[in-house]
């Protein structure tokens, strides 16, 4: 997302992906893509790390923390 916002166009963006993005897949990576701005992206991956670190502290509760984190994550998807 970032390199976009720099100019690169959305296709040399897709188009450089390594591992490369399967065709069947472009369309939807490129909406994504479109869809998430930087902020958003940028709260969706500390929430990734905080689930993943909050399930190595007690692995007990690993689906209720990764539960809350897909919920929040899905929560920032629908308002945008």
């Amino acid at each position: 997302r970032a390199k976009m916002e720099e100019g690169t166009s959305l296709d040399q963006l897709v188009n450089s992906a390594r591992p490369p993005i399967h065709f069947s897949r472009k369309a939807k990576v490129q909406t994504q893509i479109r869809t998430w701005s930087s902020g958003n992206l940028a709260t969706a991956c500390t929430r990734i790390y905080d689930a993943i670190a909050q399930t190595r502290k007690n692995a007990s509760l690993d689906i209720a923390h990764t539960r809350q984190a897909l919920l929040a994550i899905a929560t920032i998807a629908a308002r945008h």
